[in-house]
């Protein structure tokens, strides 16, 4: 078989694994789950967060600054030894060499990589402003840690994915991760 045979194959593989378009009544599902999901933790969210104003005991601060550090190596370590990229093995070891585009084939595993990275980056900011307390302005500090969190799990995802292509990123992705766990320590 020639290349353009083997492209018009994957093209034909990867048409046949799409999804179907979405319906009215899969975006009224989505929005009703969305709503019930708001109801359930709006509540408990809302009391955390103004539990969070105040000061907190000098004590607690190093330990907790220092678990939620061990917490995002531990983020980013997974990130670094899972790979980023979410394609199964199979798949990538022959779609990824051939004539399909990369953007149709990776963009849903790209875009689900995102969201995971940047809600677990507003969970680390969450938990680093527990360890520091706000005793003023609880909504800007609440604000700047959740985009603290968010940038910090971006930017070690991002380093994550640079190293599966590169030797030099892969280098240092395990010393910014090397960093984080000294700094933990």
């Amino acid at each position: 078989m020639n290349d353009a045979t083997d492209a018009r194959l994957a093209r034909a593989f990867v048409r046949s694994r799409q999804r179907r378009p979405v319906s009215l009544l899969d975006r009224y599902v989505s929005v009703f789950m969305l709503a019930i999901a708001v109801a359930v933790f709006g509540n408990p969210v809302t009391t955390a967060v103004t539990g969070l104003a105040g000061q907190v005991d000098a004590a607690r601060m190093g330990p907790g600054v220092a678990l939620v550090m061990l917490a995002l190596a531990g983020f980013l370590a997974l990130g670094r030894a899972a790979g980023p990229v979410v394609l199964p093995a199979a798949d990538a070891s022959w779609l990824l060499l051939s004539g399909v585009g990369r953007r149709g084939l990776l963009g849903r595993p790209v875009r689900i990589l995102a969201v995971i990275t940047l809600a677990a980056g507003a969970l680390f900011g969450l938990a680093l402003l527990t360890a520091l307390g706000a005793p003023d302005q609880l909504v800007w500090r609440l604000l700047a840690a959740v985009v603290l969190g968010m940038s910090a799990s971006a930017g070690g995802m991002a380093l994550a994915v640079l190293g599966q292509g590169s030797q030099a990123w892969q280098t240092w992705s395990t010393v910014a991760l090397v960093a984080v766990l000294a700094v933990a320590v």
